[in-house]
């Protein structure tokens, strides 16, 4: 038979290795789930990519033939908009009207020489702009003292359909609508 006290301290030594066993569990099993996200993470990141890396399957615009790396295509050209547009504006102060913008273009800038003008029952503004063209829009605007005017375009099925804004410095009112304009070969609409 064992005496109470031997059996409380052999208790205690049960329990107390218990509680040991279950830190080693714990930590141990932390350890293992480090490890394995480290190792995971490793094996998935992309390697570095160097210059001389160049003959290798890492870098897939590199030419494999000449070593050299090839340069990366460039991107879509600006819309072709030089030229004389004109047509429709519908403003939601004036109602119905017409107008031009006639762009002179040198690449993705709209440049010297381009305008624009609206006219419409009670007031007509034009003058000289300045802009950009992207593969998909054209923005053209003038902006000096307090006349600040915008254009907004897309092209579509051919004809330029976008925005104006021009604020009551410029004509006296605010004048805000939409357009509608088509490419006019001749020129005669923008004079």
């Amino acid at each position: 038979m064992i005496s109470p006290i031997a059996y409380t301290r052999a208790t205690k030594l049960v329990v107390e290795g218990r509680k040991i066993m279950s830190k080693l569990v714990r930590a141990f099993t932390a350890g293992v789930t480090a490890a394995i996200l480290v190792a995971g993470s490793v094996a998935v990141s992309p390697r570095n990519t160097h210059a001389q890396d160049a003959d290798s399957q890492s870098a897939p615009w590199a030419s494999r033939a000449a070593g050299t790396l090839m340069a990366q295509p460039d991107s879509k050209p600006p819309l072709n908009v030089a030229g004389c547009w004109s047509g429709s504006v519908d403003d939601r102060r004036q109602g119905t009207g017409t107008g031009f913008l006639y762009f002179v273009q040198n690449g993705k800038n709209l440049v010297a020489g381009t305008s624009g003008q609206i006219s419409l029952s009670t007031v007509t503004a034009g003058g000289p702009l300045s802009g950009r063209v992207t593969p998909r829009s054209v923005f053209a605007g003038h902006h000096a003292y307090s006349c600040n005017v915008a254009f907004r375009a897309r092209e579509i099925s051919g004809d330029l359909v976008g925005a104006y804004n021009l604020n009551k410095h410029c004509a006296a009112v605010k004048l805000a609508g939409t357009f509608d304009f088509t490419f006019d070969a001749s020129g005669t609409s923008c004079q």
